[in-house]
């Protein structure tokens, strides 16, 4: 018989000594639990306002609705609807979370208070905390006293003192020494309440995974962390990421970021290039278009060069500019001397106009505003511009009375002895003011004449000015027909430009893909080799998952731990190979969150703060042999150390538990039953009104 070979050295490396459950020191209690938790129907938190006061105990904690009820034969659901999941909520509440309830909860609960307030006691780091908060919508504030408890003399009014340093309490003792709290995906902080969804998961989530903490059914107002960095939320809180490791997830966090975005909107840049593309074939007349970076598109370019050549020597403008401008040159002439013959008759026709207001206005003994001094527009070329004003044909230069006394023929083909004009002139004399009012009809009459002048010499401008804009017209349009080979051209280069321009744009966007993929790449294998070699943490952790998850499933099966390219944590139960099942799921998550409390007080790197609360675990799906283990399991952990346990579980169950375990302590009293009314939570029926 061949003499026993001793074991190797790498085979004495791997013996794993008997796993120890005993806390360390320092570690002996909860870094935060709670130890009553009582809601009051108004201020104060008194005998006669109590609705109920729950007492808990550090250790197991059942609060079990009996299904069956205070009359089974007519109500099998009083198990539901009791209050489990509001309970968890008002805990949850005690220790800093926003929402207390639903809103069905609240304004229920509102219906039958006046002003309703949930206070309880809780421990942190050791220290004993009085913490109040109201239910209603009053307008009240938290408060918490250090080193109190129910049984303290309240004041008339709420107090709002304290609740700011009971959170920073709450800081401290969750997370002591761990400085770097730093989550990678989002570059936020790891806090408290980033961290009781984890240590409190939603009845509604229904255990569907481990990373699976809150649901919006609940209501909850919980921070909602990405999926990434409520992985990263458990490596930190376990002490199995390490700062190489966060470093290099954060780069990777950058880096996949890029990738998405870039990834995302790539349909959008390649949809560019294949418009740009379409263009490009149109004004080709339907040609192919390769890619620039194919061969055949030094053939086209080269083609398409020698055609913007081509279609540019064909054309030549200046003959036909030149015929332009001297058709235009004339009229332009004329347009000019128009123009200026009308401004000077403008001007003349409003200087005589003012002289009219000044000599009215001097006749009713009034005096015009000042008006501001304008220079006359145009009085360039004056003898020209005086050229025609008169005499005309039917007007006369002079005064009609003047020319009366002159005799003159043209005036006195109007006879002056007319009864008309014998009239007017004997007004004119017999008035005291004839000779002002004279003048002034005399210049009405000019300015009506210097009217018409200028209201023809306006319409000689406006004919003009629309011959020149038609001949314009005219002259463009055939530039264009002439032009227009250049113009093709231009369009040619101008879609050719943007085509390649598009393309070099969507080439320089995969390759930026193709970067931060590979550095995604690079950081993976990074993270993997890091995990490598912190393996003895996380085997160390595993031994934990594996002793719980056999407690819950049996002996033969097997708990495994990986950690997947450093970013989160999967763990695993095997029997002969992977086992899916509702049930085995619900089993991995409730046997990693327990091996995680146990973690926390056997642990040096790891801050759990020893508090677990599990909301109806049976309800999704768990056998209930397997639900009945965990009742055991918790009792059996408790019962592992001297003196009080070091942790707190809190579970909810409408499954009875063991008999052994269901009494005080571990039973919290009363037991509910929805079938009557001081079965409920509260002791009230919120429902009703």
């Amino acid at each position: 018989m061949r003499p026993e070979q001793p074991q190797s050295e790498l085979e004495l490396k791997h013996v794993e000594t008997p796993l120890s459950i005993v806390p360390l020191s320092g570690r002996e209690e909860p870094a935060i639990w709670v130890s009553k938790i009582g809601v009051f129907k108004d201020w104060k938190p008194v005998e006669e306002n109590k609705l109920r006061v729950f007492e808990l105990q550090r250790g197991l904690n059942i609060l079990w609705a009996n299904p069956e009820g205070a009359n089974p034969e007519e109500n099998r659901l009083s198990g539901h609807g009791a209050g489990k999941s509001t309970f968890c909520r008002l805990i949850r509440h005690l220790l800093n979370e926003d929402a207390a309830g639903t809103a069905g909860f609240l304004e229920g609960l509102r219906r039958h208070c006046p002003s309703p307030w949930l206070v309880g006691e809780v421990i942190v780091d050791g220290n004993p905390w009085l913490v109040g908060r109201p239910l209603s919508d009053q307008g009240h504030h938290s408060f918490a006293f250090k080193g109190k408890a129910l049984a303290f003399d309240f004041p008339e009014k709420p107090p709002r003192q304290g609740f700011k340093d009971y959170q920073e309490a709450l800081e401290i003792a969750a997370f002591g020494d761990l400085t770097d709290k730093n989550l990678p995906d989002s570059r936020k902080d790891l806090d408290w309440q980033r961290l009781l969804p984890w240590l409190s998961r939603d009845q509604e989530a229904h255990y569907s995974g481990l990373l699976e903490w809150r649901h919006k059914d609940s209501e909850h107002k919980s921070p909602v962390p990405s999926h990434d960095d409520r992985g990263h939320i458990l490596r930190l809180v376990l002490g199995l990421l390490n700062s190489k490791e966060k470093t290099l997830l954060e780069r990777y966090a950058r880096e996949a970021e890029q990738h998405e975005r870039k990834t995302r909107e790539r349909p959008r840049k390649e949809s560019i290039l294949e418009n740009d593309r379409e263009r490009l074939s149109q004004v080709l007349g339907g040609a192919t278009i390769p890619n620039p970076d194919e061969t055949e598109a030094d053939l086209l370019r080269a083609s398409l060069d020698q055609q913007i050549k081509a279609l540019r020597d064909s054309v030549d403008l200046e003959p036909t500019k030149k015929r332009h401008q001297e058709e235009l040159d004339p009229l332009l002439e004329k347009l000019d001397s128009a123009r200026a013959s009308w401004v000077f008759a403008d001007d003349w026709a409003t200087d005589i106009e003012d002289l009219i207001s000044k000599n009215e206005a001097d006749l009713k003994g009034e005096t015009l505003p000042a008006q501001p001094k304008f220079e006359p527009r145009r009085r360039d070329r004056t003898n020209e511009m005086m050229k025609g004003l008169g005499p005309f044909p039917g007007y006369c230069s002079h005064y009609m009375t003047d020319a009366w006394k002159a005799k003159c023929t043209i005036a006195h083909e109007r006879p002056a002895e007319s009864d008309e004009v014998r009239e007017a002139v004997k007004k004119i004399e017999e008035s005291p003011k004839g000779h002002r009012e004279d003048e002034i009809a005399r210049d009405k009459v000019e300015l009506a004449r210097r009217q018409r002048i200028v209201a023809e010499r306006k319409l000689t401008l406006d004919t003009l000015q629309t011959e020149v804009n038609a001949l314009r017209t005219k002259h463009n349009i055939e530039l264009n027909q002439i032009n227009y080979p250049n113009q093709q051209a231009g369009q040619i280069k101008t879609y050719l430009d943007s085509f390649k321009q598009s393309f070099d744009d969507l080439k320089q966007w995969d390759a930026e893909i193709e970067g931060h993929y590979s550095e995604k790449q690079k950081i993976t294998a990074g993270l993997q080799k890091l995990s490598e070699q912190h393996d003895t943490a996380v085997r160390s952790f595993q031994r934990f998952y594996d002793y719980f998850a056999k407690k819950l499933l049996g002996i033969k099966v097997k708990g495994e731990v990986e950690l997947k390219a450093g970013k989160t944590i999967h763990p695993e139960i095997t029997f002969g190979g992977k086992r899916e099942s509702a049930a085995l799921k619900v089993s991995k998550w409730i046997a990693f969150d327990l091996a995680s409390m146990a973690f926390g007080y056997t642990h040096r790197d790891c801050h759990h703060p020893r508090i677990l609360i599990h909301d109806s675990p049976r309800e999704s799906d768990l056998a209930k042999g397997i639900y009945s283990a965990i009742f055991t399991t918790v009792q059996e952990l408790a019962g592992k150390t001297t003196g009080d346990p070091p942790f707190q579980y809190i579970i909810t169950t409408t499954e009875a538990p063991p008999e052994h375990l269901n009494k005080r302590p571990w039973r919290v009293d009363p037991i509910l039953d929805s079938s009557t009314d001081e079965g409920r939570l509260l002791g009230i029926n919120l429902e009703s009104e």
